[in-house]
């Protein structure tokens, strides 16, 4: 991700051509988590909770906790 973010600031509306080896490698690694069924089921887990948790408290989960949550885990 990095490599396409900078490539596409670098060439602006021409990263279309000019960063397609980037582009490339972006769309491996996206389709590398989007056809990895533990990641879609841990996901799904994830939303349900967080969804039961809302509808019995009202109260939404930060983003900014979520984050930290994510941090501890990896």
């Amino acid at each position: 991700l990095p490599d396409f973010s900078s490539c596409s600031k670098e060439a602006g509306l021409l990263m279309v051509s000019r960063c397609r080896a980037e582009n490339t490698a972006l769309w491996s690694c996206l389709e590398k988590w989007y056809f990895d069924e533990a990641f879609k089921e841990r996901c799904t887990k994830e939303y349900l909770a967080e969804r039961s948790e809302f509808r019995r408290t009202g109260v939404r989960r930060s983003p900014r906790n979520h984050r930290a949550e994510l941090r501890k885990e990896a």
